[in-house]
């Protein structure tokens, strides 16, 4: 087996960061995905934000009020599956769009 020498790490490492740089969209996306975001990161960033990666997330410390406040930006079939959002009956009525049937209906995260 090939030893790996602190300067081909370095060598991967450059190229690995090369390839990021010229193509960001897919790692910025599972970034999104699973980082956990501060939200108050993401408000001071919200232009620049993976919304749909975002939605998927559940590392996130979701709270009623931000899910309302961006309403308008979360991708609501995403959204729907995510088992971490503060879920129950009166959530679900509250909230201004209405959740996808078909993810919701397998979302493990439900108190019911």
């Amino acid at each position: 087996m090939k030893q790996e020498t602190p300067s081909s790490r370095e060598t991967q490492q450059a190229q690995l960061l090369k390839v990021i740089v010229r193509h960001p969209k897919p790692y910025l996306s599972l970034i999104f995905r699973y980082f956990p975001f501060r939200p108050e990161w993401i408000e001071r960033h919200h232009l620049h934000v993976d919304w749909t990666a975002l939605s998927a997330n559940t590392n996130l410390l979701w709270n009623e009020e931000f899910l309302y406040r961006h309403a308008e930006r979360w991708h609501i079939e995403q959204l729907s599956q995510n088992p971490s959002l503060p879920w129950s009956i009166e959530f679900i009525k509250k909230y201004p769009k209405p959740f996808y049937v078909p993810g919701i209906s397998y979302n493990e995260g439900l108190p019911w």
